[in-house]
């Protein structure tokens, strides 16, 4: 990674109940910003009904930058078990498949990671779940800079809502040992940053994301806009309304 990277991360846009002007406002504030690539984590859509998926279909492709979108816990059908169970992701794979879990950009490879599942057996199916074979299959096969994914390894701190993801911790440790840098998700609908102790001596920044949605918990419709160098990371969230105020989340030193 020898140069820059602007990256506009956005999540929980929850197409169904989504917030059409914090959106409008996002695509100018992307527009402006001219990022080198634009990450979804997650929860694209409210109910994962067909229509949904065609409003957000039809938003990432009007946008003029490399995507790359992972599913999110709304993202499988809400009232067909069947689907839920056999096939919970067919519907988004349909209209969303087309947006790769892996795009390079100027020398740094951003690999998206699947944590959401149609059902689990727990109490809540919507918390996140990690396969680490999976992942460490992932990781050896590209070495990515940054992970994307929906639901946040560990609990972020200040979010409104509760954290459980399965194997977390040890995927933030796996991920660390193969030298990631950021891990970018949604699921909170806060913008926040934090970093936790694992055996290595360089710990991913972990860096979570509001929402575009209607669906509001502390904070106003957002989205962020990170600058990415070897020796230094920058976020901001930028709030999706007319005079889109930003407040600085990091910036740090590597």
């Amino acid at each position: 990674m020898a140069q820059l990277i602007k990256i506009a991360q956005l999540a929980d846009i929850h197409f169904g109940a989504e917030d059409e002007g914090a959106i409008e406002h996002a695509k100018r504030i992307i527009s402006s910003e001219a990022p080198d690539i634009v990450t979804i984590c997650g929860d694209v859509t409210q109910r994962g009904k067909r229509v949904e998926f065609q409003k957000a279909q039809s938003f990432l492709t009007s946008l003029e930058f490399p995507i790359l979108v992972v599913p999110g816990n709304h993202d499988v059908p809400l009232l067909n078990m069947v689907s839920r169970l056999k096939a919970p992701f067919k519907r988004y794979r349909k209209f969303l498949g087309g947006f790769t879990d892996v795009v390079s950009v100027k020398g740094a490879t951003f690999l998206g990671i699947n944590s959401a599942r149609g059902w689990q057996a727990r109490g809540n199916w919507a918390e996140g779940s990690v396969n680490l074979d999976s992942l460490a299959t992932l990781l050896d096969a590209h070495r990515p800079s940054i992970l994307v994914a929906h639901h946040p390894f560990l609990q972020p701190p200040g979010a409104k809502l509760k954290v459980e993801t399965r194997r977390g911790e040890r995927a933030l440790r796996l991920a660390a040992a193969h030298g990631v840098k950021l891990i970018l998700t949604g699921h909170v609908h806060e913008p926040s940053v934090f970093t936790s102790p694992t055996d290595s001596s360089e710990t991913p920044i972990s860096i979570s994301c509001g929402t575009l949605s209607n669906r509001l918990r502390q904070s106003p419709p957002s989205i962020n806009i990170i600058e990415l160098s070897e020796t230094r990371v920058l976020a901001r969230a930028v709030e999706t309304s007319l005079d889109a105020k930003s407040m600085t989340l990091i910036d740090h030193r590597l």
